[in-house]
């Protein structure tokens, strides 16, 4: 009775972990109708925007400009209190670097 009620409570546990990500908290995947778990990894393009001083200091690292207040296509990987993870696709591989969040004012979902 004992292992019934552990393993209970472990299924209710993960039912509602699941129940959060999918219904409450997931992104709505147009092309296929299903839903984008947070917390899966899946990468996003975006363009970073932010004052001229400051974010044309990306480029210098290697991110592609748009014009000197917005980057060109990246990929947003994750995201931590201070920071923004974005990902530099070059042929065949991603280049991860660290933004921080006080220099991007705006960002543009693609």
């Amino acid at each position: 009775m004992l292992v019934e009620a552990f393993l209970a409570g472990v299924l209710a546990f993960v039912g509602q972990a699941y129940y959060y990500a999918r219904h409450l908290y997931g992104k709505p995947n147009v092309v296929f109708g299903s839903v984008d778990p947070i917390g899966t990894g899946i990468s996003v393009q975006v363009q970073l925007t932010g004052e001229k001083g400051k974010i044309t200091l990306l480029s210098n690292i290697g991110v592609p400009m748009l014009n000197p207040e917005t980057t060109d296509k990246i990929v947003l990987l994750d995201e931590t209190n201070t920071h923004y993870i974005i990902g530099i696709t070059s042929k065949a591989e991603i280049r991860a670097i660290e933004v921080a969040k006080d220099i991007v004012k705006a960002i543009r979902y693609i």
